[in-house]
């Protein structure tokens, strides 16, 4: 798991991608950020690194 996570996030390190192009809107993510940031920048990561591979 920590290959996977690190894997996404050197490639948004190399490919950013703006938040503009891509609005999540918070209705998609009912779980508050102060208690869960993880969970959601886990799922935004995990978002990113499907459209940079099929991108690719």
């Amino acid at each position: 798991m920590g290959y996977v996570r690190s894997q996404a996030s050197s490639l948004c390190h190399r490919f950013p991608i703006p938040d503009s192009r891509f609005p999540i809107p918070d209705s998609r993510f009912p779980i508050p950020d102060s208690r869960f940031p993880f969970s959601i920048y886990l799922k935004t990561k995990k978002i990113a690194v499907e459209i940079l591979s099929t991108a690719i």
